[in-house]
């Protein structure tokens, strides 16, 4: 009977024992997974107040992005060049990019402090481009108590 209590305890002992060397070796492969595959989007470096929206943001990861500063002027961002532009000039940048990039939509960052006119003149700008995607960035709302 003894024998068998001992061959009991040792088969409990080598049963309950988990490897923890390969879980810990795909958790690791996962994470690194994870943080290779990641995209990370380009944000426009002009600094604007974005308004306020309970909908979910668009994916601003897009390639060709457009802001709008506060005092009206535009600025365009491709893989990460941001300069300034005038009306006439957006108009010849977007339709050299849509022309490169057709299926493609636009990302539009407008200051929550500009002109509501001159938002509407950009996308016009867009429009007529032929561009028929144009994605608003909006912030989230603030956590009401």
């Amino acid at each position: 009977m003894s024998d068998d209590l001992q061959y009991y305890r040792s088969s409990l002992s080598a049963a309950g024992a988990v490897p923890l060397t390969p879980l810990i070796d795909v958790v690791f492969l996962v994470v690194i997974f994870f943080m290779v595959s990641a995209t990370f989007a380009v944000q426009s470096t002009v600094p604007v107040q974005l308004p306020r929206a309970a909908a979910e943001p668009p994916d601003a990861s897009a390639a060709f992005a457009i802001t709008v500063d506060e005092s009206g002027q535009i600025f365009t961002a491709r893989s990460g060049a941001v300069q300034q532009v005038t009306l006439d000039t957006l108009r010849v940048a977007v339709a050299e990019w849509q022309a490169a990039e057709p299926e493609e939509g636009v990302v539009l960052h407008g200051d929550a402090r500009a002109s509501y006119g001159r938002l509407v003149a950009v996308m016009d700008v867009i429009r007529s481009t032929g561009v028929a995607d144009i994605q608003l960035v909006t912030a989230h709302p603030d956590p009401s108590p």
